[in-house]
């Protein structure tokens, strides 16, 4: 009866064993352009890398970073499929961010890259389809990143109108 009970307290402290094919490999997000130092404009181009699982999304996020942190309105997401593949180096991508509106002018802005499943990136998708019809009001919280992929962000002040 004790190997049954060795067997089983391995089994419930290290978790139970998984096939290599189970097991999720690195994910990593970064947000290569703008920097934080770099002013931006009304509308710019946000490059980065991306290592990510094959059925996951990158989506930018943006807010005014004096705005409630939950506030954030979605700006673009782009499938793992259609990442751009280069020799030497992880995935890229470029998408584009729109930092509000004139009156936001001389405003930081926090830039968020976030993974995402198919779930929430389709409820990302609904919110853009309907955010005219609703007067753009603000998705509320950070969406659910995908497990083992930490978010990226910068900080960047919009100088243009």
């Amino acid at each position: 009866m004790r190997p049954v009970i060795t067997v089983l307290a391995v089994v419930l402290l290290t978790g139970w064993p998984r096939p290599a094919s189970a097991q999720t490999s690195a994910c990593q997000v970064t947000i290569k352009a703008p920097t934080g130092e770099e002013p931006v404009g009304a509308q710019g181009d946000v490059t980065g890398t991306a290592q990510i699982p094959p059925n996951a999304y990158v989506w930018l996020l943006a807010r005014r970073d004096d705005q409630p942190r939950n506030f954030i309105w979605p700006q673009q997401g782009i499938a793992a499929a259609d990442l751009v593949q280069q020799s030497g180096g992880p995935p890229k991508f470029e998408l584009s961010v729109h930092y509000g509106e004139p009156p936001d002018t001389n405003k930081n802005f926090r830039v968020i890259a976030i993974v995402v499943d198919a779930d929430q990136h389709h409820k990302l998708e609904r919110w853009l389809e309907e955010a005219p019809a609703k007067g753009y009001r603000p998705w509320i919280g950070l969406p659910r990143s995908v497990e083992g992929c930490t978010p990226a962000q910068v900080v960047v002040k919009k100088v243009e109108p």
